[in-house]
């Protein structure tokens, strides 16, 4: 669904038309660079805006156009009107089309949902306490990448191919406690585009032909994970504290073309002493610096 300037569009009996055509998307009504009002259309008729409010701009009494404010760059963009932090919300656009929607508190970007130009989400960030979630898609919805953090630490980390299947995994220890953190969003929209709300979450993902795992939150999850990386080409490991049992069950049933593991445990000898015969790929086991 598109998201343009109402301003752009032509109006026929108060129905809006593009290019001739009854206009489906998101219209919004800027008046000397202050949004008076978002309206939703399908085929030219009005429909509920609610259901495209990704980050509850209705109950936001303030939106301004991101041209009428001054921005002051310190370590992170703090937007002023007249010399003082606003609060509010800031629509930011390329010609016509709205790229971004970002609430601010004192003048600082907090949440922000991004959009492609044909309106699909293109990138998000939430932060409704300390934990960030942070997101990109590809402009057809897959997953591009994801983290889930606080500041100063990273609990998990995605990165995907084209498809939306994982090329890289990063999970530390605290991941649990962390997700147990994470409080309810306030608008219930955003929890369509949650990429993770819990474990069950991550366990849906499917594995590219080459993938990276890393970090101690991996060992405990690894048997979930096992069906879909034994079928990988290119498997590297490191870092993730997997025990005799896991390696073995690891190494027995990988059929790609490449084992590597970075031990932090076991030896590299010890480790290629799991092996129960010659396995018919490459392996490499290196000791953790």
């Amino acid at each position: 669904m598109q998201r343009l300037r109402a301003d752009c569009l032509f109006w026929k009996d108060g129905k809006p038309l593009l290019d001739g055509v009854p206009y489906s998307g998101v219209a919004y009504e800027i008046d000397e660079e202050v949004c008076r009002d978002i309206r939703a259309f399908e085929g030219g008729e009005e429909i509920p805006f609610l259901s495209y409010d990704l980050l509850g701009l209705s109950e936001i009494a303030s939106i301004f156009e991101e041209d009428a404010l001054d921005e002051l760059i310190y370590p992170e963009p703090v937007y002023c009107m007249d010399g003082k932090q606003i609060s509010g919300a800031v629509l930011s656009f390329d010609g016509q089309y709205c790229y971004r929607e970002a609430r601010i508190l004192d003048g600082m970007v907090y949440d922000y949902v991004g959009y492609f130009e044909d309106g699909s989400l293109e990138r998000y960030r939430f932060l409704p306490s300390t934990v960030v979630s942070r997101a990109q898609f590809y402009q057809d919805g897959f997953l591009k990448t994801f983290d889930l953090f606080e500041p100063g630490t990273t609990s998990l980390r995605i990165r995907c191919d084209s498809k939306g299947k994982i090329t890289s995994l990063s999970i530390d220890a605290n991941l649990h406690a962390l997700l147990l953190r994470l409080p309810e969003v306030f608008v219930p929209n955003l929890l369509r585009v949650q990429v993770i709300r819990s474990e069950e979450d991550l366990f849906g993902f499917e594995f590219s032909s080459r993938v990276r795992l890393h970090g101690r939150g991996i060992g405990e999850r690894l048997g979930v994970f096992l069906d879909g990386l034994v079928q990988s080409e290119y498997l590297e490991i490191s870092n993730c504290s997997l025990s005799s049992d896991t390696l073995r069950t690891l190494i027995s049933r990988f059929h790609g073309q490449a084992l590597e593991i970075t031990t932090d445990g076991l030896s590299p000898s010890e480790v290629r002493g799991l092996a129960s015969c010659d396995v018919a790929y490459e392996l490499t086991v290196k000791a953790a610096d």
